[in-house]
């Protein structure tokens, strides 16, 4: 039997550094930075955790802003297990988690890792008085170039499409910007909100909370960003954020001025990302969600490949 118990960080941080999960949202120094409020909640049995699941109090109902694959992530020992045994733990922990939330008239919304298909333990999770099951289950797609390791340059830019490599070329020939190595967190805050346009008072409420949050992230490990600023009048003009883990980069922020936009910008932050990841020793990097006919269509043009992971969502 698998019993549900809360976690500290060093037992979270030692569970992580064995899993070879590359869910560098569920990672402590990352969530603890965007959302604060973080319960850590482990499948064991004995003393061995074989599962661990991060809950955000604050999102229950939405998903949290500028994150993905926060959600249940299995034990390298799990995963070692043969398809059957493995198969049948997974079920058997699925149904502890969902006794602990039901029992609490929790409502949890998780989503599935990059690569975990197999949601048939959550399909198959049937409330006791309804007949149905517990979760409802939705189809999430990002967007991933793969491969950065071992493909050149020249490979990275041929699978860009033809107007991108050319709104590459025009920010080169003709933008009027610089690098900088001073980011002020304030214009960027104010940035996002010129791109993005208003939203409902509650949704902007939540994004401005964890936009806000956002520079607890710069300094550390694993998070690069990237500022270019007008050469005109220093105002910035392309903002770009992204956070690793040891082989996948999550673009988690870009954003271009939209006096920039003609001159190409966009494509050349996308570029520059992309050198950047492979740079880093990355294999992945993600454009996370392409959810979107014109989001998709956009991270697409740089030669991502379509992914598929789940959203899990139980009402209580």
């Amino acid at each position: 039997m698998y019993n549900i118990r809360e976690g500290d960080i060093s037992s979270v941080e030692a569970f992580l550094g064995h899993s070879g999960s590359g869910r560098v949202f569920c990672r402590p120094e990352i969530a603890t930075a965007l959302w604060g409020d973080v319960r850590w909640l482990q499948a064991v049995k004995g003393e061995e955790v074989f599962a661990l699941w991060p809950i955000l109090s604050e999102y229950s109902q939405s998903s949290p802003p500028f994150s993905y694959y926060v959600g249940p992530i299995w034990s390298s020992a799990l995963l070692a297990k043969s398809p059957s045994s493995g198969h049948s733990a997974r079920r058997k922990i699925v149904e502890a988690f969902n006794a602990y939330f039901y029992d609490r008239d929790y409502r949890v919304l998780a989503e599935t890792g990059p690569g975990d298909f197999d949601v048939r333990p959550f399909i198959w999770s049937v409330g006791s008085e309804q007949g149905a099951s517990l979760w409802s289950i939705q189809p999430r797609f990002s967007a991933m170039i793969t491969g950065l390791r071992t493909r050149s340059e020249e490979d990275l830019w041929s699978s860009l499409r033809s107007v991108r490599r050319q709104e590459v070329k025009r920010a080169n020939r003709e933008g009027s910007f610089y690098l900088s190595d001073t980011i002020d967190w304030q214009e960027v805050r104010e940035l996002y909100w010129s791109v993005v346009g208003d939203m409902n008072s509650e949704d902007k409420h939540k994004v401005d909370q964890v936009l806000s949050r956002m520079r607890n992230l710069l300094g550390r490990k694993g998070v690069s960003s990237r500022v270019y600023r007008s050469s005109t009048n220093g105002a910035i003009a392309s903002f770009a954020l992204m956070v690793c883990d040891d082989k996948s980069a999550n673009l988690i922020l870009t954003l271009t001025a939209k006096s920039q936009k003609r001159l190409g910008m966009p494509a050349l932050s996308m570029w520059e990302t992309i050198i950047e990841s492979k740079k880093l020793g990355m294999e992945v990097l993600d454009f996370n969600g392409a959810n979107s006919p014109v989001g998709a269509d956009e991270k697409h043009s740089y030669g991502a490949e379509p992914n598929i992971f789940f959203r899990l969502r139980m009402d209580g």
